[in-house]
């Protein structure tokens, strides 16, 4: 968290994600994976087509979308409403 948005490059996330869970790799249990997302939908939606069970939480920084336009860039190409209806549609 606080590098950046992840689904940015999902492919790489939804790599990463296969690595760190591989019992020949890390071993992880996906249930302690969550990707973090300001609400990036395109990538979200590439995410969950590969891990459709991966834990998500939404950054939001604010409840309202003018807040939010005004502290994350972001919220002009995806608003509030938007990701909520998307949101694990």
């Amino acid at each position: 968290m606080g590098m950046g948005e992840p689904l940015d490059n999902a492919d790489a996330v939804a790599d990463a994600i296969a690595i760190l869970t591989d019992p020949a790799g890390a071993a992880v249990p996906l249930r302690r994976v969550t990707i973090s997302t300001a609400g990036h939908l395109d990538g979200l939606e590439r995410l969950l087509a590969r891990w459709p069970r991966v834990p998500i939480a939404l950054s939001l920084h604010a409840t309202e979308q003018h807040a939010r336009a005004g502290l994350m860039p972001i919220t002009e190409r995806f608003p509030l409403d938007r990701v909520r209806i998307g949101w694990r549609a």
